[in-house]
């Protein structure tokens, strides 16, 4: 589970499992699962971040070539494709 649902700082109004599935059931989304190729890349990723998560997020968007909706500076000043 996420850290900030665990800390009540997001309030999705169900569990992750329901909202997993209402996600799916949106089909607007693709949920993408982490394959060996996303972890080799997010190996060797030319990034001084030592957080797994941040790191698997950068990797699948430069291996699947998509832009990332985030906030986070740290990502933002490693990665060039933002959205938001």
């Amino acid at each position: 589970m996420s850290p900030k649902l665990k800390r009540e700082k997001i309030d999705i109004g169900m569990t992750i499992e329901d909202f997993i599935e209402h996600i799916k059931e949106l089909n607007v989304l693709e949920i993408i699962p982490i394959n060996e190729h996303i972890w080799v890349e997010n190996l060797n990723l030319d990034w001084d971040h030592k957080d797994p998560a941040d790191r698997t997020i950068v990797a699948t968007a430069k291996i699947k070539d998509l832009p990332l909706m985030t906030n986070d500076r740290i990502i933002k000043s490693f990665y060039n494709d933002i959205i938001w």
